[in-house]
C-alpha cells in the first residue's frame, strides 16, 4: 500500500463534532471499540455508502467515498474532491468531520488532520481512523434551525379539499434527516397526532425542491403577544429514499457550517 504519513505533531486527535457540548451530549451513542469501528466503516465501504467531508472553519463540503479501511496502520483512505483547491484547503490542518448514512443511522466522526497520500497509484485523502465514533438513530438525528432571514416554506395539501391548487404554507422552522418542524396560524388547517401529510414539498437553496410525507408525531401551540397562536407540528419524515437523504444532509452540514464560522 502506497500511503504516506502525516506531518508530526503533538496535538491529539479529536472526536468532537460540532461542540464540546454536542459530544457530551452524544456520548452515549459514542463508540469506542476499535474491531466495531473498523466493521462499520467497512461497511460503509462495502456497500458504497456516500460520505459527506465538511471543514470546521472554511465550511467546505464534499461527498465522498471510502477506498481504503487500513487498520494495520490506522489509517482511512478518501476519494478526493475534484476541485484542487478544496483538496488544499482540507489538507490545512483544520478539523474535517466524517458523515454517513449507513442502514438508516447517522454515523459521524471529526478528525484534526487530513492529509495527501497515494493509494494503489491514485491520488487520496487519509485520515487515521477515530478513536470513537457516534452513530444515532432517526430519533437522535441532529437538528439545525433555519435562519429567518431565509425562510423556507412547506407546501402542505390540504386534507379536506386535496386538489392541487389547495395548500397551506407553512415556515420550516427547523430540519434533521429524520424530519422537520413547521409554524403555521391557528386555524390555517387541521392536524393530529399521527396524521400524515401527503406529498408535501419545500425548496433549499442550492439544493432544489423536496417532495416528503410528513408524518405529524407533536403538537405544540405557541401564544402570540398580539393574541391568537402559532402551531407546531413536529414531523417525522416517512420512508425517504437515499438520495433524498444526501441532499438534505448536504443541506444540513452546509448550514451548521456557516453558523460555526459566524461564531468564530
Amino acid at each position: 500500500m502506497d500511503k504516506e504519513f502525516p506531518p508530526e505533531s503533538d496535538e491529539p486527535e479529536s472526536t468532537d463534532v460540532f461542540s464540546e457540548r454536542d459530544s457530551q451530549a452524544n456520548s452515549r451513542y459514542a463508540v469506542w471499540s476499535k474491531s466495531e469501528i473498523v466493521h462499520i466503516l467497512n461497511s460503509i465501504q462495502n456497500q458504497n455508502v456516500l460520505v459527506s467531508l465538511s471543514t470546521e472553519k472554511t465550511g467546505d463540503v464534499f461527498l465522498s467515498s471510502i477506498i481504503d479501511v487500513d487498520h494495520h496502520n490506522n489509517m482511512l483512505v478518501m476519494d478526493p474532491a475534484q476541485n484542487r483547491a478544496v483538496n488544499e484547503r482540507f489538507v490545512s490542518g483544520q478539523k474535517v468531520v466524517f458523515e454517513a448514512m449507513l442502514d438508516q443511522v447517522r454515523v459521524y466522526f471529526t478528525v484534526s488532520r487530513v492529509w495527501h497520500c497515494i493509494h494503489k497509484g491514485e491520488a487520496g485523502l487519509c485520515m487515521h481512523i477515530p478513536e470513537s465514533i457516534v452513530r444515532l438513530q432517526r430519533r437522535d438525528y441532529f437538528r439545525v434551525h433555519l435562519p429567518s432571514s431565509r425562510p423556507v416554506l412547506c407546501a402542505i395539501p390540504s386534507q379536506e379539499n386535496p386538489s392541487e391548487s389547495d395548500w397551506v404554507a407553512a415556515i420550516v422552522d427547523d430540519l434533521s434527516l429524520g424530519g422537520i418542524a413547521i409554524l403555521f396560524n391557528e386555524g390555517e388547517m387541521q392536524a393530529e397526532y399521527g396524521m400524515i401529510f401527503k406529498g408535501c414539498r419545500f425548496s433549499l437553496p442550492d439544493i432544489g425542491e423536496i417532495e416528503a410525507d410528513l408524518e405529524v408525531r407533536n403538537i405544540t401551540q405557541i401564544p402570540l403577544k398580539k393574541g391568537g397562536k402559532k402551531i407546531r407540528l413536529g414531523c417525522q419524515f416517512v420512508s425517504l429514499n437515499s438520495s433524498v437523504q444526501t441532499r438534505l444532509q448536504r443541506y444540513i452540514i452546509k448550514l451548521e457550517c456557516e453558523r460555526r464560522a459566524k461564531m468564530g
